[in-house]
């Protein structure tokens, strides 16, 4: 066998270990799921909760971390976050319905959109009685004409789109003007320590929140960790939040 077949076999059993791994970790239900709830800044009325996923256990963190590194080299990370989905809301859904539930993607399967959309699509038609909300990472890089076709696609399945992270990377203010999202996540760097930071900050940060709402999106502040930062976020005009202050995740019991 010649260098470059051996390479080969190499990276496939590689590949292969890394899947059985993933699969391994998963059906152990070494990752546990957890939700954050978001609060109504006006009525502070519980609105939906985010899906997260937890480590059971320090040394479960370590595996797992090293498994996302595994999965994102290997081409394996569209895979775990379809999976991690699937296993949230079997553990989630009904536990906290009627309800409203922010779901998390990876920034590969927007290379793949109509997988992702397949996906969701079983998972709208498994959980009728739950709002799904789909989180647009900021970090993913996507056409706008795919984009658009996305949130079409997912409207028909009756699902909302959020952009998350807002204000970190890309400024989708094009997919905003073109398509808006019905919600949009700013990043808890633009949200921490807005209560001093007055002036120019806040003048540029309300900007935004209107334009935001000019366009029929609603506005979540992220990462709210303290009475005085709440007060300032709703003081800008945010209609949602999220945050330690107002919640911290806690884990579904399987």
């Amino acid at each position: 066998m010649d260098t470059a077949s051996e390479t080969r076999v190499d990276e496939s059993r590689y590949l292969t270990f890394a899947r059985a791994r993933l699969h391994r970790l998963l059906s152990a239900r070494s990752v546990l799921t957890a939700v954050q709830p978001m609060v109504d800044l006006e009525t502070s009325d519980l609105v939906g909760h985010e899906l997260l996923a937890r480590p059971r256990t320090a040394a479960t963190s370590q595996t797992a971390r090293s498994l996302l590194q595994i999965a994102e080299s290997q081409g394996l990370a569209a895979e775990l976050s379809r999976q991690l989905r699937i296993n949230g809301l079997a553990q989630t859904a009904h536990r906290i319905v009627p309800g409203r539930l922010f779901l998390n993607t990876h920034p590969a399967e927007l290379e793949r959109p109509r997988r992702l959309i397949d996906s969701l699509r079983s998972l709208a038609s498994q959980y009728p009685e739950v709002e799904l909300v789909v989180e647009l990472p900021e970090r993913a890089e996507l056409d706008l004409e795919v984009y658009v076709d996305l949130r079409a696609c997912l409207q028909e399945l009756g699902i909302d789109l959020a952009f998350d992270e807002f204000g970190t990377g890309r400024s989708r203010l094009l997919e905003m003007a073109e398509a808006p999202p019905r919600y949009v996540k700013f990043s808890r760097h633009m949200v921490r320590g807005i209560d001093g930071r007055a002036g120019f900050r806040q003048r540029v940060l309300r900007r935004v929140l209107e334009f935001t709402l000019s366009v029929g999106a609603l506005p979540i502040a992220v990462g709210i960790e303290t009475a005085s930062e709440l007060a300032a976020c709703r003081d800008l005009g945010f209609t949602w939040a999220q945050g330690f202050f107002l919640g911290r995740p806690w884990t579904v019991a399987a």
